[in-house]
């Protein structure tokens, strides 16, 4: 399964989202950074900035690729979390996105891993647009204001196909409003809460106080609902069976009624 996290303007928590959801991901998953601006996730989290990462995994990718290579060229965050981080560069990562995008998405379709990607902001002609299009799940991520909603309105008339709208906080309007004017159905909505989001961002992903917290009892309801998503699209249930591949197992969660299929590319 292909799950593409983007957004369209200012900085609502794109990355912080993507590494969110390989955490509380109902199955083993890997997050993988795609951001065409360039890399941030080895900087904050105390990460290798060298290989492997994603122009490692993208040279790989020139003679196939399978879930055991991708687990390979990613690096850990936390206990579970797996992490491809792209380089600092962006123009790295759009040489990296030309090769790999493609064996990306085929790996995922194909069942053999669950992939999140952190897409960046997208535009029109982003190197990151054909993961975008090819997501089983493709979702953007904005604040409840009147300025990135209307941001997602042209981007939607642009050409940027959605699955749903992911909503950071309820204020100064509700997610469910915002998804209407937005015209895009509401894949779900993430608590508010910038204490626990900085645990995140900077990869305090297995803290008690992160675990605890509403962020994140949010965000598991965010990715089993994209999970069952994306399983119907595909066509199968929820396994919670160890990954073959050798990567982290995810704790076992039930599948929740959540979004509705809609436009994917």
């Amino acid at each position: 399964m292909l799950v593409v996290v983007c957004s369209v303007t200012g900085a609502p928590g794109v990355s912080s989202t993507a590494l969110l959801l390989g955490a509380v991901w109902p199955r083993p998953a890997v997050v993988v950074e795609a951001d065409p601006s360039g890399g941030v996730f080895a900087a904050r989290l105390g990460l290798s900035a060298d290989e492997p990462n994603l122009a490692s995994l993208a040279a790989a990718a020139r003679h196939g690729l399978d879930a055991a290579t991708l687990w390979a060229h990613a690096q850990r965050v936390g206990a579970s979390t797996a992490l491809v981080c792209a380089p600092l560069a962006g123009p790295r990562v759009a040489g990296a996105l030309a090769l790999a995008a493609g064996p990306l998405a085929e790996l995922a379709v194909s069942a053999e891993v669950d992939v999140v990607i952190d897409a960046g902001r997208w535009y029109p002609g982003s190197p990151a647009a054909p993961l975008i299009d090819a997501g089983t799940v493709s979702v953007v991520v904005c604040r409840p204001r009147p300025d990135e909603v209307f941001a997602v309105q042209a981007a939607v008339v642009a050409g940027l196909g959605l699955s749903g709208l992911v909503v950071v906080g309820d204020r100064p309007h509700r997610p469910a409003e915002v998804a209407e004017a937005a015209g895009v159905p509401l894949a779900g909505s993430l608590f508010d809460d910038s204490r626990a989001a900085r645990l995140v961002a900077t990869g305090g992903v297995s803290t008690r106080g992160l675990q605890r917290s509403m962020l994140w009892r949010t965000g598991t309801g965010l990715a089993t609902a994209l999970a069952a998503a994306g399983d119907r699209v595909l066509g199968r249930g929820i396994s919670t069976e160890p990954d073959p591949s050798g990567g982290p197992e995810g704790p076992a969660r039930a599948a929740v009624p959540g979004l509705a299929p809609g436009a994917t590319g």
